[in-house]
């Protein structure tokens, strides 16, 4: 799963999002069902990496504390695996 912001590379939000990282990958992990994977930082985005073991379980426990982020995500992609021919793709 890849969930992305938009956010300007110097925007102090940037920061904030680590948070909003730290906090899904905790709720991810209690649930039993997945953890972040890691991110990527630049070029106007942030994107943040789950990894677990049901797409549709992880987006459920992730949503609401995504919600409570200091940025609102764009898109989210949620993925059957890396190489995943066809995502769900929620845009917001």
């Amino acid at each position: 799963m890849v969930v992305s912001y938009d956010v300007a590379d110097e925007d102090p939000a940037m920061l904030r999002l680590l948070g909003v990282e730290v906090a899904a990958d905790q709720a991810l992990q209690i649930a039993g069902i997945g953890m972040i994977d890691g991110n990527e930082v630049g070029r106007g985005t942030y994107d943040m990496y789950f990894a677990g073991t049901d797409r549709n379980a992880m987006w459920d426990i992730i949503e609401p504390v995504l919600a409570q982020a200091p940025e609102a995500w764009t898109t989210a992609e949620l993925r059957d695996g890396l190489d995943d021919p066809s995502p769900i793709i929620i845009d917001r």
